[in-house]
């Protein structure tokens, strides 16, 4: 694997919420705003921003996402974060205090976008209840005297829900793709983790057993390979909820190739991941 698919999945996300925080940057002002000059200005911080919050909080403080107003009041948090980051590393942490209220509509922006994100997740998220309760997150905002909400743009409000759904469909389809009856992961409880038992079906029938165990030891790495995909997404899909992530052990056959391992190793997936040498838990 050339990149995690958790990794592509995030890339994803960062390009999704950009793509919101476009259009509410339309819907949601500050008058004397003094940071960004334009969109194109505005894409540069936004981009920036988001691109630390989905790095190291997108799947945190997601607890309230049926309700917009706490789910705002908890994630800003994490937006601030990804903002005082953003301006560590561009040595401008002063533009917190001088163009605080600027800073305060970038927060709420990407709050927004990341609302409209996680609200609407194609594993257990709610497109009608999103669309339906919007306009109070709006409203919730446009009463801090600080912001306006253009809150009677349907048209901007039509073409940010027109967009969720094409995302939406894409996303499905995403996942859609690695449902197949042929090649599957089975799973067993083992205490309070799953062990992962490997299914690749192939129509091998008629040929001599010894060349088709031959051949399954040949290609051992690729059906690891396909196996190690397969779970992580299975995980994606649980940081997704609000549930429990679980815990699984991956019980390998013998010594493998350390990039195939590696691209679990160095990701959030291994803290819910754990392999083993099969030879050795005998």
């Amino acid at each position: 694997m050339s990149s995690t698919l958790l990794n592509k999945y995030l890339i994803k996300k960062k390009k999704d919420l950009l793509d919101y925080a476009k259009l509410l940057e339309s819907l949601i002002k500050y008058e004397n705003n003094t940071l960004w000059k334009n969109k194109e200005e505005f894409i540069i911080y936004a981009k920036e921003v988001i691109s630390k919050y989905v790095d190291n909080y997108y799947f945190d403080n997601n607890v309230h996402r049926d309700n917009p107003i706490e789910y705002a009041n908890d994630n800003i948090n994490s937006i601030l974060k990804s903002l005082i980051l953003y301006c560590k590393e561009k040595n401008e942490l002063g533009l917190l205090q001088e163009k605080k209220n600027e800073t305060f509509l970038l927060s709420v922006i990407i709050t927004t976008s990341a609302y409209l994100d996680i609200s609407t997740n194609v594993i257990d998220g709610n497109y009608p209840d999103t669309k339906a309760k919007f306009k109070f997150l709006l409203d919730y905002f446009n009463k801090t005297n600080i912001l306006k909400v253009y809150l009677n743009n349907n048209h901007i409000i039509s073409n940010i829900f027109e967009l969720v759904r094409k995302k939406r469909s894409k996303e499905e389809k995403f996942f859609d793709s690695f449902e197949n009856d042929l090649i599957y992961n089975e799973y067993v409880l083992n205490n309070d983790s799953y062990d992962i038992i490997k299914h690749i079906k192939l129509d091998l029938n008629g040929y001599d057993s010894n060349l088709v165990k031959k051949y399954e030891e040949e290609y051992y790495e690729k059906y690891l390979e396909i196996s190690l995909e397969l779970l992580e997404v299975k995980l994606i899909k649980e940081l997704l909820t609000n549930k429990e992530v679980n815990k699984y052990n991956v019980y390998l056959e013998k010594k493998v190739n350390d990039n195939i391992l590696k691209e679990i190793k160095d990701s959030i997936l291994n803290n819910y991941v754990t392999f083993k040498n099969k030879e050795e838990e005998k």
